[in-house]
């Protein structure tokens, strides 16, 4: 793709700031636990009542469709089991679930899939946070996440696995 659809996707992304992510996927029960702490990460320190639920076709093929809204309660459930993040996904491939509030102060994604020879569910799981929450989740929450992750600018990454 010679032509970047960053702009596009902008809107919905934090307000600069930093994006932790995996550049591997991980056996899928990791996946839930680490998504089980950032939610509560989110849900302490930056609250909000309603939360908008995306498709993230960011790395499938750079576009971005609004899918209803949801709350904390809503986020928990399905990041809480394996089998409801497989169910989530909309079997498109690299078509990640996402959510951020309405002040985009932090943007949460996810893919959950099969591994190739179709035998573990394996995921993976991207969050963005505004420079404010960035330093907090780094020294609250990296420590206690099972799966490996990194931290770059929120829009070299996503120019990055831009499709």
């Amino acid at each position: 793709m010679t032509k970047s659809n960053l702009l596009a996707i902008r809107p919905y992304l934090p307000p600069g700031g930093a994006a932790f992510h995996m550049d591997a996927q991980y056996p899928l029960v990791d996946v839930c636990a680490d998504l089980c702490q950032i939610a509560a990460f989110l849900q302490h320190n930056a609250p909000s009542m309603k939360v908008a639920r995306f498709h993230d076709w960011w790395e499938h093929d750079a576009l971005h469709f609004p899918d209803g809204e949801t709350d904390f309660h809503g986020l928990f459930k399905l990041v809480g089991t394996p089998r409801a993040l497989i169910e989530s996904m909309t079997g498109d491939d690299r078509v990640f679930i996402a959510f951020s509030p309405s002040d985009r102060n932090w943007y949460l994604r996810f893919f959950a899939d099969w591994d190739d020879d179709d035998t573990n569910m394996v995921g993976e799981f991207s969050v963005t946070l505004d420079d404010q929450l960035a330093d907090r989740f780094a020294a609250d929450v990296i420590p206690k996440l099972t799966c490996p992750t990194n931290r770059e600018d929120a829009l070299t990454y996503f120019h990055r696995i831009e499709a």
